[in-house]
């Protein structure tokens, strides 16, 4: 099976803003973002209601609390898609409109796009993901290789997926529907 297709620059943020959202750390910052300030601040909203007994202090560090617990993880979220938009553009501007190749073979898959080529076996695919836009795959080395949905036809994604689902150990996992914000402000 030979696939050809040509990658933007919208492929490319959609690539770093799903390695970003699938990355353990971002999640753990996410996380830390969220909890650490609300904690420290009810902290010192205690200790002035308690020790100092100065009530408007305390109310102002619990509304503090609230609104940071609340708006925080829009504000991570929105600072990490610029970075990621800013990154994709300086690391990856010199593929923006070029042809690749994607040719599956008995043992393994092969990407070609003019520059390089790199191929490796289906056994060290870690994960195949689908989404609305593009099918992810995700190496050992946790490098993702982007085959976006709109630039092949229905009958050739139906077959890669097929192809994928066989060989692959994990299977392809769906996820339509996906977006960056959508994951982390339920």
């Amino acid at each position: 099976m030979k696939l050809q297709y040509t990658l933007e620059k919208e492929d490319y943020e959609n690539k770093t803003m799903f390695e970003c959202a699938n990355s353990e750390q971002f999640k753990k910052q996410l996380t830390g973002v969220q909890w650490r300030v609300p904690v420290i601040m009810g902290l010192l909203s205690l200790y002035y209601l308690l020790y100092q007994e100065i009530l408007i202090i305390a109310i102002i560090f619990f509304i503090l609390a609230v609104l940071w617990y609340t708006f925080s993880p829009r504000f991570f979220i929105n600072k990490a898609k610029k970075i990621n938009i800013k990154y994709s553009k300086e690391k990856y501007h010199e593929l923006f409109g070029k042809e690749f190749i994607l040719e599956i073979k008995d043992d393994s898959i092969s990407i070609e796009n003019g520059l390089e080529k790199i191929e490796f076996g289906f056994e060290t695919i870690k994960k195949a993901t689908r989404t609305d836009e593009a099918i992810f795959i995700q190496n050992s080395s946790n490098e993702f290789y982007i085959i976006p949905i709109n630039k092949i036809t229905e009958e050739e994604c139906k077959d890669l997926l097929n192809v994928l689902s066989e060989k692959i150990q994990d299977g392809i996992h769906i996820q339509l529907g996906w977006k960056f914000d959508n994951k982390y402000l339920k």
